[in-house]
């Protein structure tokens, strides 16, 4: 069976309990970032609707979209790598050997 997506979204802490208690049975994960929490969810009803079309659902995916934005990736990845200290090493994350400075690291923008 091919796996639906999910809706994953970012809202502020104090909306969080009305939302739960309204939706919980759609909730899978969640993640706390500070006054922020990340919460990643699929309706009852989307997954009926996927299995009613034989799970042929459709996500609107683009390949040329997606290889343009991994080429700008790996474009920004080469310049930060040639122009910092770091040493990197990367697959599908990048690791490096020593800890970023606090001006590159944010707890609420995902990016």
């Amino acid at each position: 069976m091919i796996a639906a997506l999910e809706d994953i979204f970012i809202m502020d802490s104090d909306h969080y309990q009305d939302y739960e208690n309204k939706h919980a049975e759609n909730i899978k994960d969640l993640i706390e970032l500070d006054d922020h929490i990340l919460v990643k969810a699929r309706s009852k009803q989307a997954d009926i609707n996927t299995m009613l079309d034989n799970a042929s659902e459709s996500h609107n995916v683009n390949i040329t979209i997606a290889s343009s934005i991994t080429a700008y990736a790996k474009i920004l990845r080469t310049q930060y790598k040639n122009n910092t200290n770091f040493e990197l090493f990367f697959t599908d994350s990048i690791f490096i050997n020593k800890p970023l400075n606090d001006s590159l690291i944010n707890n609420i923008e995902l990016g």
